[in-house]
């Protein structure tokens, strides 16, 4: 004997989800309260309809990805200094201490050459306000109470001036230091082992600054080869679905039958792909795509920029479709659905479902079931044999209105659904 599944306690999310599912279905309710012999019908949707109306949610299959390194170096040129000569080229393997790229120190010693006739400059000045206090304070002590006055200003100044000069000097000396440093080894070397991923040549914009060529916002990128990760981009709306832990799978795009186990440890839902990063939807809107993570149980036989498919759970994957509770029928622990066969009659399906999300109240589907199949929603009456009725079926309601948006799930209908009492004591 079919037991329908028990209820749960619903969330306001959840019974306002519903509620739009029963007000769909008012036209399926009078076919199942009125119709009259075998020919009796119920109203049914593809999958694809029921989750565009906020019925569900769809996964695709599958998703693109590639093997990123988690950890990367990025090499930024420092203020006023441009390349004279790189020593290594993208896809080249270093260690740490390789040379990578040095300084052009033309300018550079120019400027070392100013900074050592300014340093003694300097210095010079200070011998000389040295000599102008001793001078002073020798005028001081031999002259009368009268002169004093202007001796003192002129002493404290001469002080103040010795002050400034050493500050000056010191700086100056710190600079020049720097510089000769820097000309002498000129070498800017890597900091640790991995794979140069990028090289991007620096490019003058407007103002004469020398900016990076493209979006990359070092001069170099080094990557690790020591750990990998596997980068795939999803929609926003799939985006909000994926969550930390979910296990999945890696499939080799050149071999099917190699794969390699893992979970997702990131989603990133703050910041698109990139900027640029939008496509069109089926519906003509921009819809940006986010970055989620898969770490790897074991990195054999991969490689860096290695293209791979991502797919849910451990191996075998389903329909990727999420699907609002209340569309299920449970019977002794098994799963159905009522949907349309290829005679356009009403049939029993029965469908296996993976994990239950309480916060939307949905299941997963994980075989049975496609966006494509047509389903109709469990009310009272509904029956195996049924006719099949898609939407627009009927071109008038019993009273001769037209049929269509106008209809309504009456407040019975929703009573006997237990929505009526739910969202009461949500409310």
């Amino acid at each position: 004997m079919e037991t329908q599944k028990k209820k749960r306690k619903l969330k306001p999310g959840a019974i306002v989800l519903i509620a739009l599912v029963l007000i769909g279905a008012g036209i399926g309710a009078y076919y199942l309260l009125n119709g009259s012999g075998t020919d009796d019908y119920a109203y049914v949707q593809t999958v694809a309809e029921i989750i565009e109306g906020n019925g569900g949610v769809v996964l695709s299959d599958r998703y693109s990805g590639i093997v990123e390194a988690k950890n990367k170096v990025k090499i930024r040129l420092e203020e006023d200094r441009t390349v004279d000569q790189c020593f290594v080229e993208v896809g080249d393997d270093v260690v740490e201490g390789t040379p990578l790229f040095s300084y052009d120190i033309d300018k550079l010693q120019m400027t070392s050459q100013q900074l050592l006739i300014d340093y003694e400059t300097l210095l010079n000045n200070i011998t000389s306000y040295n000599d102008e206090i001793r001078s002073l304070e020798k005028q001081l002590r031999k002259a009368r109470a009268s002169a004093k006055a202007e001796l003192n200003v002129q002493l404290q100044t001469a002080r103040l001036n010795v002050m400034k000069a050493e500050y000056d000097a010191k700086e100056k000396k710190k600079a020049l230091d720097e510089a000769k440093a820097i000309i002498d080894d000129n070498i800017v070397r890597a900091t640790s082992s991995g794979t140069v991923r990028s090289i991007n040549p620096p490019s003058s914009d407007n103002t004469g600054e020398m900016m990076p060529s493209n979006n990359e916002d070092a001069y170099m990128v080094i990557v690790s080869n020591a750990d990998f990760w596997v980068k795939g981009t999803i929609s926003e709306q799939g985006a909000y679905q994926l969550s930390v832990g979910t296990p999945m799978t890696l499939r080799s795009r050149v071999d099917e039958n190699k794969t390699w186990s893992g979970s997702i440890v990131k989603v990133n839902t703050e910041q698109p792909v990139e900027r640029e990063g939008y496509y069109s939807d089926s519906a003509g809107e921009n819809t940006s795509k986010y970055a989620f993570y898969v770490s790897l149980d074991s990195t054999e036989d991969l490689m860096m920029g290695q293209h791979l498919y991502i797919e849910f759970g451990s191996g075998s994957i389903g329909s990727g479709i999420r699907l609002l509770s209340s569309y299920f029928v449970e019977d002794n622990g098994a799963f159905y659905v009522y949907a349309a066969d290829s005679n356009d009659r009403i049939e029993k399906r029965r469908v296996s479902v993976g994990n239950y999300d309480e916060d939307t109240d949905t299941y997963e589907v994980t075989a049975g079931l496609g966006a494509s199949d047509r389903i109709a929603y469990p009310s009272d009456g509904i029956h195996t044999g049924m006719k099949a009725a898609d939407p627009g079926y009927a071109a008038e309601s019993p009273d001769g209105e037209p049929a269509g948006d106008a209809w309504q799930a009456e407040p019975e209908m929703m009573e006997e659904a237990g929505i009526m009492e739910e969202a009461e004591i949500a409310g």
